[in-house]
């Protein structure tokens, strides 16, 4: 969710960059996601920071489902321990969210195969690599956008 807002998105637009979002949910899962994330989640808190989220909010985002995990294995993205997938770490946001009185998404496809984050610059090579050790594990925005320079 840190990806988009505002002032991450407007970042995007100046660097000419897209970001593209690798599932291995099927196709008809990741579309229910996507509008689920867009209206409890995006919405939600650009209404919380009292700002209208645009129309365009995913026009520099792409969703690709994966369900055969081919990108998964290609950038080497294995599974996570159970012990780092139900741990503290891992839930917390949950519990966050529910006492913020927050919709909990459900686990849709395998909790335990593991996420990642890179960055392609313009000349084709990686310029940022970050396998996740649990499923919230994620690289600032501030250093994908430096990896996007």
């Amino acid at each position: 969710m840190q990806l988009h807002q505002p002032e991450v998105q407007t970042q995007f637009q100046t660097l000419n960059a897209t970001l593209l979002v690798v599932s291995f949910s099927e196709e008809k899962e990741l579309k229910d996601w996507v509008g689920f994330f867009r209206t409890e989640f995006l919405a939600r808190s650009y209404r919380e920071n009292g700002i209208e989220l645009p129309d365009s909010i995913f026009a520099r985002t792409i969703f690709l489902s994966d369900p055969d995990l081919a990108a998964y294995h290609a950038y080497g993205l294995g599974r996570i321990s159970p012990l780092r997938v139900l741990g503290f770490k891992n839930f917390w946001p949950y519990v966050r969210w529910s006492f913020q009185g927050k919709l909990i998404p459900k686990w849709y496809g395998d909790p335990f195969q593991g996420g990642g984050d890179f960055v392609i610059g313009s000349e084709g090579l990686i310029t940022l690599s970050h396998a996740g050790r649990y499923q919230s594990d994620r690289p600032s925005p501030q250093s994908i956008i430096e990896a996007l320079r």
